[in-house]
């Protein structure tokens, strides 16, 4: 099936045919992924990156990543990129078939890493070729200082664990004059994604597990799987202790709920962090899962760490006719006013010369 420009965007065609054509591209390389069903693919594949079989999907995916980069006012072409929480690869392999000289991906999640390197020989030659993926943390990437002409995180900055450290290592690992470009919908200033970013706080932490919340899929919440790892470290201790142990290491890391346990032994002292809602939960693991954030603060981080920052609200138009894309640049243009009705944010850094290599 071909997607043509005017099917989406109608009198807009002019401003998107380009991308249109790219997510053809995309198509083809998610078909193949599909196809491949490999064992080594993680779960979340499906339900994150499958409606990408569409082609109408394909093309939306590749006029949103085209609409940051013009935003940003970013050609790839020739460029070395990093994707800080790249997922399951895709904004990388679009980057690639922009012409893109390196591609390098940072990600936490192992399965997503080696879902990449399980339909790596799927892609074109040259983007296999210069394809990289590491697994690290946002805040201590595994990179040379200004190695990168171009940093992308979409939809990944609401899931660092420490968003202040991410953007001086943004700074530190960008070229003099390099870009910063920073996508996300949990927009903080809009009260609306500030009651439906509770909800799903609450259901993490609280459960019941294995659901969707705001069609958002919760696994086992947070509390269970303290617990699972209290009743596995502290065998000896009893049932109400280590029930009370999971609900008072609220928002702790594994570590730190040994920690909490080592205590309880020594001291017989509880920690007494529960869950309050509307605090952010932390997952056991060390991530955070939609982590509300407020533009303008992030833009002052970034002005801190050495970037000229501007912020941008965003209503849509990826998928929507011209007439929404008229109105997204419009209601943009006064992000300073309109932020708090946006559905997500951008902001764009750019390293200043002589910048300092990160705060």
């Amino acid at each position: 099936m071909t997607i043509m420009a005017h099917d989406i965007y109608g009198a807009d065609a002019h401003a998107v045919e380009d991308a249109v054509e790219l997510g053809e591209q995309l198509h083809c390389v998610a078909v193949d992924v599909f196809e491949h069903q490999s064992d080594a693919y993680d779960p979340f594949l499906e339900s994150y990156c499958g409606n990408l079989r569409d082609p109408l999907a394909s093309a939306k995916l590749a006029v949103h990543v085209t609409d940051l980069l013009e935003l940003a006012g970013v050609d790839v072409s020739g460029k070395a990129v990093l994707d800080v929480g790249c997922g399951f690869g895709f904004a990388l392999v679009l980057c690639g078939l922009l012409g893109a000289k390196q591609l390098h991906g940072l990600e936490i999640h192992e399965g997503m890493i080696r879902t990449i390197d399980s339909y790596r020989h799927l892609l074109p030659s040259p983007i296999q070729q210069r394809l990289h993926i590491s697994r690290g943390d946002a805040a201590q990437m595994p990179y040379e200082a200004a190695r990168f002409d171009v940093v992308l995180s979409i939809e990944a900055v609401s899931h660092y664990l420490e968003v202040d450290r991410f953007a001086a290592e943004a700074a530190r690992v960008l070229k003099p004059g390099g870009v910063l470009i920073v996508s996300d919908g949990n927009n903080g200033m809009n009260p609306f994604i500030r009651r439906r970013n509770h909800r799903i706080w609450a259901a993490f932490e609280r459960g019941p597990s294995n659901r969707f919340v705001d069609n958002y899929p919760v696994g086992t919440c947070y509390e269970e799987r303290r617990r699972a790892f209290i009743d596995r470290r502290c065998p000896q201790l009893g049932e109400e202790d280590r029930a009370r142990l999971a609900r008072e290491t609220f928002s702790m890391t594994f570590d730190q709920v040994a920690e909490a346990c080592d205590c309880f032994q020594q001291r017989g002292v509880f920690p007494g962090r529960r869950f309050r809602r509307g605090v952010m939960p932390v997952d056991p693991d060390g991530s955070v899962q939609e982590r509300l954030l407020q533009p303008y603060r992030l833009a002052r981080v970034l002005e801190r760490c050495g970037f000229e920052a501007r912020v941008h609200g965003y209503w849509g138009g990826a998928n929507g006719a011209s007439v929404v894309r008229a109105l997204n640049r419009s209601l943009a243009r006064a992000s300073t006013v309109t932020i708090c009705s946006a559905r997500a944010f951008r902001v764009v850094g750019v390293k200043r010369e002589g910048a300092p290599r990160g705060a």
